[in-house]
């Protein structure tokens, strides 16, 4: 699992922290997935590639080449 500062330095950006406190429904969900209380993992991304998912930092590094 990534988390939201990971992310932006695979990809070579600057990360930004937003707070999740701001009014409404967002700051629950944010909330959420931070906890990571949404997270599903399956195995239905293989099932439908016929082959294992390759990791978003090989992916990153292959056609960084």
């Amino acid at each position: 699992m990534w988390s939201y500062p990971e992310l932006a330095d695979a990809l070579g950006l600057a990360y930004r922290e937003v707070p999740d406190t701001g009014p409404g429904a967002m700051a629950w969900l944010n909330g959420q997935v931070r906890g990571g209380a949404l997270e599903y993992q399956s195995a239905d991304l293989e099932q439908v590639l016929g082959r294992p998912p390759e990791s978003m930092l090989s992916r990153l590094r292959a056609s960084a080449v």
